[in-house]
């Protein structure tokens, strides 16, 4: 039986980094690419004096949900990984949690920062959660922090089995966010925007 791999993906600099990280690093494995709409990217966006926002939102989500899974399902498809696409609406880190518990996932990747905004300072960090609550291992990308120009990044794994983990961004780039060897970090090469 493959192994099954979630994907968050939200078509960010990071999810992208994500993506590519499962796809050679579970090249027979069955992915599936999440992407969460959260409604409070709804309401922060009413605080900001847009106009009202509602079924159109969603719908329009919905859409840019839909078209952003089908290029990164393309790039699956391309590295000869056959991908399922979900798309839920609730907040990131617990439906990220909650598919993996009810989908018999075996391991998550995420990038560690996805869409920025309001409700990301609001709400903290997705990544940070989702790695604290997950049933099963979660590998984080993140795009190089030096450069600047996302054209390389780095991966940490973190068993959130652990309940002393620590975020993944706080953790040296060469140890896990737990600290131990066996789960130590990839580095994950750079490459051209796709």
């Amino acid at each position: 039986m493959s192994v099954h791999v979630l994907v968050a993906y939200d078509d960010s600099t990071q999810a992208d980094r994500a993506l590519a990280f499962a796809l050679e690093s579970f090249p027979d494995a069955h992915v599936t690419l999440l992407t969460v709409i959260d409604p409070a990217d709804a309401g922060s966006r009413r605080r900001l004096s847009l106009p009202p926002l509602g079924d159109e939102w969603l719908a329009r989500a919905r859409e840019n949900a839909e078209s952003h899974l089908a290029d990164a399902t393309e790039r699956a498809s391309d590295a000869g990984v056959d991908a399922d696409t979900v798309i839920e609406v609730g907040r990131p880190a617990n439906t990220i949690v909650g598919y993996a518990e009810n989908h018999d996932v075996d391991h998550v990747v995420m990038g560690s920062h996805g869409r920025s905004g309001v409700t990301r300072i609001l709400l903290g960090s997705v990544a940070e959660t989702v790695i604290r609550r997950s049933p099963v291992p979660v590998t984080v990308a993140r795009a190089d922090e030096t450069s600047g120009d996302g054209t390389s990044a780095g991966a940490t794994s973190a068993d959130s089995t652990n309940a002393d983990a620590t975020s993944a961004e706080d953790a040296p780039e060469s140890e896990s966010a737990n600290g131990s060897p066996e789960d130590a970090a990839n580095e994950v090469p750079g490459e051209g925007s796709a």
